[in-house]
């Protein structure tokens, strides 16, 4: 293709090279460090380090990005040529990152995102540019996204509206301290890995007692599972603020390295309410929208962290008034017992069989810790239990179906039913006696294809939801336009 051109930012040449030498540089040093000869290691590392520079040189030469009138075009021509079209009015997001190199060196980074469930984790193409010329071409690709969409209700053209604004003067729909975010990282994650977390560090922690040392495998694990994720999390989301401009979400965050979300409230699929044991306990909730283009490897996007769970709601309310469910709630059949009782008396034997086996094994502090889990690992089973069968619900009404799924972990799901691609209503034989079932709702997701199951509820309240979605698209109730 000839014509204009632009090429990454210098920046995204230095980072890349940065990255692969310190990956390649510490692997290199686990193997020398093995090795009783290190001549040849090192020969091998410093050729390895210089083939890695050149082909990172190579490639960002060779890719070319072209702005056309009504299309995104990207080449690279190395070994075989690649070429990636996208339509303007194909895409559903352009978000805006900075990690710590693109900010000293004053570049930024854009992501183009379809609605797409092929690149749902990383978006369709990438260019990173110095931070005016970026604010500047994603102008220009918001003019040619909107430019075709439907007159705005006043003055301003609705392409104008997208422009790149100053966010940051604007006032957050939620008010997060450093506190708020703190909490959110470190017990705003799933029960199970909290407890496995302080587990592995109270094991740690008696090892260096009983022994003089820390027990290095408990070390990792207490880092890789608790607390590697919760500084990750801590990192990613300071800063956080949330706007709103039109109808347009933008989300913003980060410490060191920045990133800037934005979203159609049209392209939200449904809503989550999350509301992990020790978050509940103090009356805390974390609130996250499933919205299919926004390509945010670490999740959903987050519309609220760790706040007050009228904080949460309120913001439903506010952001989303279509995905309040009004329809009457259903508990769940007793019939859900037939599938509770017996997986909890299973998983209840192999404790027990664990406990016996091992209970010579540990002496002293160890035997106090071990009896302790143990005693925990049963408590939690009957707790499971007793939680599973009592706070999952199903409620519905005409546009949206409220799914409470979950045991320690409390999720509420508020579904569009114009956004759910299909349902399957599954009953096992002891159910069917009591006109029981369950339903599985399949859509499309940040993550692929994403599935909710509830627990097990009246089988005609649940195929309604089949037949609702199917009469909401004969009788012309969905309107795909909606959700352009």
């Amino acid at each position: 293709m000839n014509g204009e051109f632009l090429r990454n930012h210098w920046s995204y040449l230095v980072g890349t090279v940065v990255r692969n030498t310190l990956a390649l540089g510490l692997t290199v040093l686990i193997i020398i460090s093995t090795s009783e000869d290190t001549t040849p290691g090192f020969v091998w590392a410093v050729g390895i380090i210089i083939f890695s520079v050149a082909m990172s040189v190579l490639i960002w030469l060779r890719t070319k990005y072209y702005f056309l009138e009504d299309e995104i075009v990207v080449t690279r021509n190395i070994v075989s040529r690649r070429e990636v079209r996208i339509q303007y009015d194909r895409l559903a997001s352009v978000n805006v990152e900075r990690d710590f190199i693109y900010r000293i060196l004053g570049a930024t980074k854009l992501s183009f995102n379809l609605n797409s469930s092929v690149n749902v984790n990383r978006a369709e193409a990438f260019i990173v540019l110095e931070k005016e010329d970026a604010e500047e071409l994603r102008d220009r690709v918001y003019a040619r996204m909107y430019g075709t969409s439907p007159a705005s209700t006043d003055d301003e053209p609705d392409a104008e509206k997208h422009m790149a604004k100053d966010y940051d003067s604007m006032e957050s729909l939620v008010q997060v301290t450093g506190m708020d975010i703190f909490l959110h990282s470190f017990l705003g994650m799933r029960t199970w890995q909290f407890a496995f977390g302080i587990v592995m560090l109270i094991y740690s922690v008696v090892s260096l007692v009983e022994s003089g040392s820390v027990n290095l495998l408990a070390v990792i694990l207490f880092a890789v599972e608790f607390f590697i994720p919760a500084l990750s999390h801590f990192f990613r989301y300071y800063n956080y603020r949330i706007v709103r401009d039109g109808d347009t979400v933008v989300i913003s965050s980060g410490l060191f390295s920045t990133r800037q979300d934005s979203f159609k409230l049209s392209k939200v699929n449904y809503v989550k309410l999350e509301e992990p044991l020790i978050c509940r306990l103090m009356g805390r909730a974390i609130l996250e929208a499933e919205v299919v283009g926004t390509a945010d490897q670490k999740g959903m996007p987050l519309l609220c962290p760790l706040k007050d769970k009228a904080v949460c709601t309120d913001l439903i309310g506010t952001l989303l008034p279509e995905f309040e469910c009004r329809g009457e709630t259903s508990k769940q059949s007793v019939s859900a017992l037939f599938g509770i009782v017996p997986y909890m008396a299973v998983s209840l034997a192999v404790l027990a069989a664990i406990y016996v086996l091992l209970e010579d094994e540990f002496s002293g502090l160890y035997r106090v810790l071990f009896d302790g889990v143990i005693v925990l690992l049963a408590a939690g089973i009957l707790g499971w239990g007793h939680l599973a069968f009592r706070i999952r619900t199903f409620a519905m009404d005409d546009t949206i179906a409220l799914i409470v799924t979950g045991a320690f972990d409390r999720v509420s799901n508020y579904v569009l039913l114009d956004k759910v691609q299909f349902v399957d209503v599954t009953t096992s034989p002891a159910q069917r006696r009591y006109g029981t079932a369950r339903c599985t709702m399949n859509m499309l997701s940040t993550t692929g294809n994403s599935k909710i199951r509830s627990g097990v509820f009246d089988s005609g309240s649940l195929e309604s939801l089949s037949y609702e979605v199917r009469d909401r698209i004969i009788d012309g109730r969905y309107d795909f336009r909606r959700f352009q």
